[in-house]
């Protein structure tokens, strides 16, 4: 248009220019700042007079209005799946839909055991992925274990080998994207991801997204999954990944670079001030002690108290603790 090859434009319908009023009218002024003809199939109306300037420009609110309209329905149908239990119709690493006849899965062909099978799913709306689901138990095991960083899980996942029913060996990969990245190896990224997600306890998030369709990152809701798919964990798992990372969110740490852990910090009171003691550490070794009244030469009471002594002692006395079994089972 704007090299002025064309002199005639054919829509089917004027919505199918845009659903953007300030879009539409953009384009609609190129059109005439060009000399070119628009023709609707379906309207008819001549909008080079004055009556069908009026209907275009009607007609380019009402495509903006349906467009605003059918977003709303679509963020509501979505909610209202997720509130009854149904997974975003988007790829999930540990699930597939069960359709194995059928399989359009990126973890499908020649890696799944049961592709090209009957199907699966039964009364799942999703089911657990014979591989992958693998893969997300041992990711959640081995961080909630406290010593791996996402990166350290990532390399042990890369480095493992999932033996099939049949003795086949294959190793673990991601899903990728449909059409942009094949499957391939993990990263502390695509750990992180995993492991923060609570749709593996059997729950289903919902995060939506603005009027203009600005999607958001964060859940905002979590439902229960109402059985449509299985968990692949427990929650008890799942609440101490969560612990771990919440305690790494401003130090992070590794195989190699392990955190020093103060089990105590902020519980010990100390007697003379009654104010809580911090917590300091010296190349290897751990202290316990009261800042303020060690700023305070007059008042230096007590020196740094040995972590581990401490440490010990209170271990002692809660050993020592008989819970009811009500309490256990709770």
């Amino acid at each position: 248009i704007r090299e002025g090859r064309v002199q005639v434009l054919v829509v089917d319908r004027i919505d199918r220019i845009a659903r953007h009023l300030p879009t539409f009218l953009e384009f609609i002024d190129l059109l005439r700042r060009a000399n070119v003809r628009l023709v609707s199939l379906r309207e008819g109306i001549d909008y080079r007079k004055p009556w069908g300037k009026l209907v275009l420009y009607i007609l380019g609110a009402l495509a903006e209005f349906y467009s605003d309209v059918l977003s709303q329905e679509i963020r509501n149908k979505r909610l209202m799946d997720a509130a009854n239990g149904k997974l975003a119709p988007t790829y999930r690493f540990g699930y597939c839909k069960g359709d194995c006849s059928a399989c359009t899965d990126p973890n499908g062909e020649q890696y799944c055991p049961f592709f090209g099978g009957p199907d699966q799913r039964g009364s799942y709306f999703r089911m657990a992925h014979p591989i992958e689901s693998r893969a997300v138990q041992m990711m959640f095991d081995w961080y909630a274990e406290g010593r791996d960083s996402y990166a350290d899980v990532a390399r042990r996942l890369n480095e493992a080998i999932c033996t099939l029913p049949d003795g086949t060996e294959v190793r673990f990969r991601t899903k990728g994207r449909v059409g942009v990245t094949p499957p391939g190896r993990f990263d502390a990224d695509a750990v992180r991801e995993i492991v923060s997600n609570p749709i593996y306890t059997g729950r289903v998030t919902y995060a939506g997204s603005t009027q203009d369709g600005h999607k958001f990152r964060q859940p905002r809701e979590v439902f229960p999954g109402q059985g449509l798919h299985p968990a692949l964990i427990d929650d008890f798992t799942f609440l101490k990944a969560q612990q771990i990372r919440k305690s790494r969110y401003a130090r992070p740490d590794s195989r190699a670079n392990p955190a020093r852990a103060f089990p105590l910090s902020r519980l010990l009171v100390c007697a003379h001030r009654h104010g809580p003691l911090r917590t300091h550490s010296v190349g290897q070794h751990r202290y316990y002690m009261d800042k303020v009244c060690q700023l305070k030469h007059g008042e230096k009471h007590q020196p740094h108290l040995k972590a581990a002594s401490l440490e010990a002692q209170v271990r002692e006395i809660v050993g020592e603790l008989q819970l009811p079994e009500a309490w256990i089972r709770r």
